[in-house]
């Protein structure tokens, strides 16, 4: 679990329901012979055991010998804004390798003389959320190489239920920084169980284990709480936010904010003079019984004025999020007369070109919004881009 826990970790066994014991921490309690080993740690600092503790740092205090760093976007901290290059850092004389820095090409150098990469990144069940393309593309650059890869894992942050699945299966000529392999865009798959699929779909030659997390079961949608939330990345401020994420990042290819910086950071859409009204209603003509809509004005710093949007709470956990997101992109589109298609530059596309077929992995995704709102709809449901629930490749390990 990412979130802190009040609740000593030296006083729980591994049997505790209470806790989800990461696969960091069952990595410790097996007192592994290679300690002394040279080992490389790709992590961040928002993952965390029972205690507060990350990974990295439960690591270095159970003496293990870390000589190489890497992080994914957002750098060590996982607080870099999102899109920005991270510069290579140090941490307690250690020196820290910012892979986001390489964009698509990670070279297979940075691991030389390293015996292990052990692995605790968040998942938060996005195909189009970087931390997973990162690793792997590591996976990929260790092919035949000696080095053994172990991936500590920890539950999905958004949901463990197999149940939640949605949208289409990439196809092979929108492979980008957001996409790199054919899995639903929402899932609820381990970075554990992600990392078998990618070796056996690449028929990668390396070395992988898994190393699993206990005392979490995927008969919910999620069991985290707000309150226990640790940040993943800047924008995701908490469970919510983190659910909504998939519908709202799409709005990253438009002029509409979605909140970046705030507390309501993709919780909430909002436009000067957007008639939240006469959207709200639309809405719930069609999403009444999933999400629940209300009419909110904040004040957005980076702008330094109010701004008048809606704000969103999820009721319904189980319903599929890309198709809520494609309608709600639609409904704004054909009810805001200001607004406008936009790209979104990043470090790794520098134009932002073509974001929305990026992120939805569909060439020229955004003339189909062109369509009327049923023909729409239609489209969307009985051109299976949706809701391809029945196939999935992807063996679970929980």
């Amino acid at each position: 679990m990412c979130g802190k826990n009040n609740v000593n970790r030296n006083n729980a066994s591994q049997n505790n329901a209470d806790f989800v014991f990461t696969g960091a921490e069952n990595l410790i309690h097996q007192n592994v012979d290679w300690k002394s080993k040279k080992i490389g740690v790709l992590s961040n600092s928002s993952v965390k055991n029972n205690n507060n503790i990350s990974t990295i740092n439960l690591l270095i205090k159970n003496k293990f010998n870390l000589v190489k760093l890497f992080t994914p976007e957002h750098g060590l901290t996982a607080k870099n804004k999102d899109g920005k290059l991270v510069q290579h850092r140090t941490y307690k004389n250690i020196h820290v390798i910012s892979l986001y820095n390489f964009k698509l090409k990670i070279p297979k150098r940075i691991f030389k003389n390293i015996d292990y990469l052990l692995v605790d990144l968040p998942n938060i069940g996005v195909r189009f959320y970087t931390y997973t393309w990162t690793l792997y593309d590591c996976l990929n650059v260790l092919n035949n190489a000696s080095t053994k890869i172990i991936i500590l894992d920890r539950p999905n942050l958004r949901t463990n239920n197999l149940k939640v699945m949605s949208w289409n299966f990439l196809n092979i000529n929108h492979f980008s920084f957001l996409s790199r392999a054919s899995i639903p865009i929402v899932h609820p798959f381990t970075l554990g169980e992600l990392s078998i699929y990618f070796k056996n779909r690449n028929q990668l030659n390396i070395h992988l284990d898994v190393v699993k997390f206990k005392n979490r079961t995927r008969n919910k949608a999620n069991e985290t709480k707000n309150e226990n939330w640790t940040k993943p990345s800047p924008a995701l401020v908490n469970y919510n936010s983190c659910f909504l994420y998939p519908a709202l990042c799409l709005f990253e290819a438009t002029n509409i904010s979605i909140a970046r910086n705030s507390k309501y950071s993709f919780q909430w859409i909002g436009g000067p003079q957007l008639p939240c009204t006469k959207i709200i209603a639309v809405l719930n003509k069609h999403f009444k019984n999933q999400i629940d809509f209300q009419t909110k004005t904040i004040l957005m710093s980076s702008e330094n004025k109010r701004i008048k949007g809606i704000f969103m709470t999820p009721k319904n956990l189980f319903f599929d999020m890309m198709f809520f997101g494609c309608m709600l992109l639609k409904i704004i589109k054909d009810n805001y007369a200001q607004f406008k298609w936009q790209p979104y530059p990043t470090y790794a596309n520098s134009k932002g070109k073509d974001h929305l077929s990026l992120l939805l992995g569909v060439k020229n995704m955004q003339l189909l919004f062109d369509l009327e709102l049923k023909a729409f709809k239609t489209f969307l449901l009985n051109d299976k881009l949706v809701n391809k629930k029945n196939y999935t490749p992807i063996i679970p390990l929980y």
